[in-house]
């Protein structure tokens, strides 16, 4: 995630002696201090965790997230409409905005006759700092294909997304 978001907080800061080539890297908390890494644990000691009204707020978010996303990516309704519902759900101007829009002429060839989203969960969120969250979820949904019946199908996804005067935007988007 680094490469793509350049303002994601740094954890680690390293600092030099007087000698050439010696390298002791000092890694801090969020509040500025010294941390000491235990090499027992994996890397899940580097993450804060979410407080419950955050995850709360955010559960709320990735389910109605999901189920736009996914009702637009169906191609069940018109793309213009589909897309002026999910992008309530999504920070504007970003490149996840603009691939979006250019899948819209695709959408209508991928047209199915219906779409029901059957549940959608939250698996949990990790907090990245600086406003930042990665929620991890699962879709169950149903399709419904002109001549081939229906089909009962599963999405699992990561929403990086950003909280923007008190409401969640996704800013990226990967399926796993």
């Amino acid at each position: 995630y680094y490469k793509y978001f350049e303002d994601l907080p740094t954890k680690v800061k390293y600092r030099y002696d007087k000698c050439i080539g010696k390298l002791e890297p000092t890694i801090l908390d969020a509040d500025g201090n010294p941390y000491t890494v235990d090499a027992d644990k994996d890397d899940s000691q580097y993450i804060a965790p979410c407080d419950e009204d955050t995850v709360s707020k955010l559960s709320v978010f990735a389910v109605a997230f999901a189920d736009k996303y996914l009702r637009y990516t169906s191609g069940v309704t018109n793309p213009i409409n589909a897309y002026a519902d999910l992008k309530k759900y999504i920070l504007p101007d970003t490149d996840f905005d603009r691939r979006l829009k250019e899948m819209m002429d695709g959408l209508s060839y991928g047209h199915t006759s219906a779409y029901r989203m059957d549940s959608a969960y939250l698996n949990g969120a990790l907090n990245l700092g600086d406003g930042y969250y990665i929620c991890d979820l699962t879709a169950s949904y149903t399709t419904i294909y002109p001549g081939r019946g229906e089909e009962k199908g599963t999405s699992n996804m990561r929403v990086i997304c950003t909280n923007v005067d008190g409401s969640y935007k996704a800013i990226s988007h990967e399926l796993y």
